[in-house]
């Protein structure tokens, strides 16, 4: 959040909470007469905060309170809702060139004072991080898959399917850790380099 726009931050609501939020409105009648289901993909970040993901964290956990409404509001007509919940994936959003297109974006973005305070090498040498670290996450989505499958064919589907290497396991530690803690997990997790400083930090 600390360097975003409101117009880099509107995109990534429209594209992660308004769309889901229209198209399932305009499903709903259809989907109530059917008895059928809903599935939204959410994150892991719809319920844990990590630096850097505060537009995406933000918009997430809009999504995931959207689905706890809907799943209640929707059980009188006997339709299910369910949340997918993966953690990081090497998605086509990971490519080298989506990265560079982001950085490119979010730095032309920025107003004079954003860009003075934090300075073009401090975004660089996060991308660069960002760029070379993003092997890590495996590009096999086969767990979401499952739990999609799950989610439309069970019989009893869940209301939440954490789905990717240690999804399970964060939910309950950070359900019962107490913040400090839960935080020091989050920074030893997260992708942004600890070596740097904005450039207003120099002085």
């Amino acid at each position: 959040m600390e360097m975003i726009s409101d117009a880099v931050f509107q995109k990534v609501m429209d594209t992660n909470v308004f769309g889901t939020v229209r198209l399932t409105r305009s499903l709903l009648p259809l989907i109530r007469q059917a008895k059928g289901r809903i599935i939204n993909v959410t994150s892991l970040l719809g319920r844990i905060s990590m630096e850097g993901n505060g537009a995406y964290g933000m918009s997430k956990h809009a999504l995931v309170a959207y689905s706890d409404t809907l799943r209640q509001e929707m059980k009188k007509w006997g339709v299910f809702v369910s949340m997918i919940e993966p953690t990081g994936f090497h998605t086509a959003s990971m490519h080298e060139q989506s990265l560079i297109n982001k950085r490119e974006e979010i730095w032309n973005s920025l107003d004079a004072s954003t860009q003075e305070s934090y300075g073009r090498d401090y975004l660089d040498k996060i991308y660069d991080t960002i760029i070379s670290t993003s092997n890590r996450y495996p590009d096999d989505l086969t767990p979401v898959v499952r739990a999609m499958r799950s989610g439309l064919l069970s019989k009893r589907p869940r209301e939440r399917y954490p789905c990717g290497v240690g999804a399970e396991t964060l939910t309950i530690l950070y359900s019962i850790l107490p913040t400090w803690l839960s935080d020091k997990i989050s920074l030893s997790l997260g992708i942004f380099p600890r070596d740097i400083q904005p450039a207003a930090l120099h002085h």
